[in-house]
């Protein structure tokens, strides 16, 4: 049996990446195939099921309670996607649906006073919350009467994104609700049919994309008509067999949401060990003591391994240490940072005398005056401006004017910079014209480029390309040659937080130049930078390697666990 053989494999499919997700979506398809549970021989056939309800649907049309509906189509059985025991029919959704209606549509209030009605939100979770309901007020009797929900009416969510769409709720609410937009109502002859099941049935069509692949799609939403929902193909077990199929599916969704939450405390509990063995490393006070801690972490590399999250906590942590001088030794003959800056600021000078950098930027008030961490006695602290030319990017406009883009020249966007973690920049897809290129600002091969704007404003590239960039991207434009840019490029990788925490009291995020300008930067003699460079790229190799580690073992999990669904969605 498929139910045996899927509680034998239960863990393995839990434990694959996303498995809790794909074991929820199984119970439903065995659910829904007839392979959860037996058949009763005892049971009445579903085609007696059906037949009661054609009946019952005839009788309300004699009696002027319903009216006759269009004839569907014919199911085409060659297009059905699985077989069914042959107690279980297939029906249109309409054969079994005793009305199917759009909502009462009507100005809302935010007044606690008047009638609750639903929203397209009120079934966002899968359930009625009664704090996303609106109000409505000044509704006709007649109006209440037609639009008032019963118990056993299930909710439809049929105008929304791909994401929500096909949505549903089961109402079983005591008190007057009406039906709003958005959402279709369907009550369906319940003596007949198991609401809870179809309910089911319905969420086995959303898990596997079956609304979508039905739906006009819009710019902003998706919907789905009543003449769609009515030709939907159901496979309809007898309804003894309706009942014990939502039995053991919520028993198996109860196993699953216990294993969820088992392993959400588990990855907790593990993130917060993980976090442990790395807080010993934060807090090396010394390149001798950094390597000793390190020992340490290697030892728990299966403990991090366990948690992806510690990896980039790993990551973090090496580029705070290296930039707060502990983790390469400071070497007795290196030439001070503070000699270093001297012969920068003379270069500076001149290049300002002559005119091939710009005037420094007044510092913007939300810069600090004190240095947010202590550096070794060799090093110096200084702004980003006095080590960097700061410039911003333009952008043409109108954006996509053919007269500025689409030419040879390479243009270099926040997208660019952001799609990957890499340290280079090697390429671009979009050009500009030579005109194009005149409305924004060139950057040089080894420039380094920031991000300063918007949600991933922070985010550092060294550019291996000439190009232009847009007004989202700073340039930090080296004149002189006496940093190394991989240096510069850890530090700004390890503000990038400290950057998108700046409060300019606005609504889109700004990394503006005089806020840049200001930045307080460690400076390291030269010699300590080339070093520091190299710890770094070494160090990061190994954290590549844990996450190459973690990938093929979910991998090798995720393959595990679609051998299963094969196995056990084949019978």
């Amino acid at each position: 049996m498929a139910d045996n053989f899927l509680f034998e494999h239960f863990a393995t499919l839990a434990t694959a990446p996303d498995g809790i997700a794909r074991l929820r979506e199984l119970i439903l398809q065995l659910a829904v195939q007839g392979k959860l549970g037996t058949q009763d021989a005892g049971d009445e056939p579903a085609s007696v099921l059906l037949e009661k309800i054609k009946k019952e649907r005839e009788k309300l049309i004699t009696e002027g309670r319903a009216k006759p509906e269009k004839s569907l189509e014919p199911i085409n059985h060659d297009k059905t996607s699985f077989d069914i025991p042959k107690e279980w029919r297939l029906t249109k959704f309409g054969d079994i649906i005793q009305r199917i209606s759009n909502g009462y549509s009507r100005t809302q209030i935010k007044d606690s006073s008047g009638i609750p009605l639903t929203r397209i939100e009120t079934i966002s979770h899968g359930y009625i919350d009664r704090t996303r309901l609106g109000i409505v007020q000044e509704v006709s009797d007649n109006d209440i009467q037609y639009y008032k929900l019963e118990e056993g009416d299930i909710l439809f969510s049929h105008i929304n994104s791909d994401k929500h769409l096909g949505k549903t709720a089961i109402f079983r609410e005591p008190d007057l609700i009406l039906h709003g937009t958005n959402l279709l109502l369907i009550r369906l002859f319940k003596k007949q049919v198991s609401i809870e099941y179809i309910d089911l049935f319905l969420k086995y069509l959303r898990s596997v994309g079956y609304f979508i692949s039905i739906a006009q799609h819009a710019i902003h939403q998706s919907s789905i008509n009543q003449t769609k929902v009515k030709e939907i193909v159901l496979a309809i077990p007898p309804l003894a067999e309706q009942h014990r199929i939502v039995a053991k599916v919520d028993r198996l969704m109860a196993l699953c949401d216990e294993l969820e939450a088992r392993q959400q405390q588990e990855r907790a509990g593990c993130f917060r060990l993980g976090t442990a063995t790395l807080a010993g490393l934060q807090n090396a006070t010394h390149p001798e003591e950094f390597e000793r801690l390190w020992a340490q972490v290697c030892d728990a590399f299966d403990l991090i391994l366990d948690c992806p999250e510690n990896v980039k906590v790993l990551r973090q942590t090496i580029l705070q240490l290296a930039v707060q001088g502990r983790l390469v030794r400071q070497e007795p003959g290196d030439e001070p940072a503070g000699k270093l800056f001297e012969k920068i600021q003379k270069i500076k000078k001149n290049s300002l005398k002559v005119g091939t950098i710009q005037n420094d930027k007044k510092f913007s008030p939300l810069i600090k005056e004190i240095p947010p961490w202590t550096i070794p006695k060799e090093w110096s602290w200084v702004r980003l401006q006095d080590i960097f030319e700061i410039t911003r990017g333009g952008s043409p406009r109108p954006s996509g004017d053919p007269q500025f883009f689409g030419g040879n020249i390479p243009w270099i966007t926040v997208g660019e910079l952001t799609k990957d973690t890499g340290k280079y920049l090697n390429k671009v897809s979009d050009t500009l014209t030579e005109a194009g290129s005149e409305r924004s600002r060139f950057i040089d091969i080894d420039d380094l480029l920031l991000t300063n704007s918007g949600a991933t404003l922070g985010v550092p590239k060294i550019s291996k390309i000439r190009g232009c960039i847009n007004d989202g991207i700073a340039k930090l434009g080296d004149f002189h040659n006496l940093i190394d840019r991989e240096f510069a490029y850890f530090f700004l990788s390890q503000q990038t937080s400290a950057f998108r925490n700046v409060n300019q009291g606005m609504g889109q995020p700004n990394l503006n130049t005089p806020i840049l300008a200001g930045w307080f930067f460690p400076l390291p003699p030269l010699a300590e930078q080339h070093r520091i460079v190299a710890k770094v790229d070494a160090l990061m190799a190994l954290c590549d390697e844990l996450e190459a580690r973690l990938k093929e073992r979910a991998g090798v999990q995720g393959r595990l666990a679609g051998a299963v669904v094969k196995s056990i969605g084949t019978g």
